[in-house]
């Protein structure tokens, strides 16, 4: 009864996203193209993204983790990104179960909403 209480709680207290990699693609409306996100969690507070598609950049994320929720800084290359295309960040969620990141963008001059599911891949 104790290992198993031992192996509950290491795997609550060990959890952890670094070096995981998340990659989403989904429609560009008016556009007719993909886009692609790929996340790299680097550290325990630092992740990289990479957009490919209509868009393509490179940036980094600080990130830190309240309880469940999951708090993020853009560095400037994704704010300019997303200023220039008056996006914005409505809900972001990350589920430890499905180990799938949640994000829901909207642009404020065009209708357009888009949610993001960001899945954990695996390299071959």
């Amino acid at each position: 009864m104790r290992l198993l209480y031992l192996i509950v709680i290491q795997s609550i207290y060990s959890f952890s996203i670094v070096g995981n990699i998340y990659k989403s693609c989904f429609s560009v409306p008016f556009m007719k193209t993909q886009q692609c996100i790929r996340i790299t969690f680097d550290n325990q507070t630092k992740a990289s993204v990479e957009l490919n598609g209509f868009v393509n950049k490179l940036g980094n994320v600080c990130y830190s983790f309240d309880q469940d929720e999951l708090l993020f800084e853009l560095d400037n290359n994704i704010t300019d990104v997303m200023d220039k295309y008056c996006l914005s960040f409505n809900k972001t969620d990350y589920n430890k179960d499905t180990d799938s990141h949640t994000v829901v963008i909207k642009s404020s001059i065009l209708p357009f909403r888009r949610t993001i599911n960001l899945k954990r891949w695996k390299p071959i």
